[in-house]
């Protein structure tokens, strides 16, 4: 689901104040790692070219 999305191991990930987050470590079909937390095909607002942006803090 996220591959088909466009998001990407190495992509930036913004959270919902659009603070960095750092870059996506590990993509699976549904969640993905930032650091050591873990995000899920939900939590995501919007796929951009610039990144990833999260519907969360």
């Amino acid at each position: 689901m996220l591959e088909k999305l466009g998001v990407k191991s190495g992509m930036a990930v913004f959270d919902a104040a659009g603070q960095s987050l750092g870059a996506i470590e590990t993509v699976n079909d549904n969640d993905f790692t930032v650091g050591s937390k873990g995000y899920t095909v939900n939590d995501v607002s919007m796929v951009e070219p610039s990144g990833v942006y999260l519907s969360v803090k």
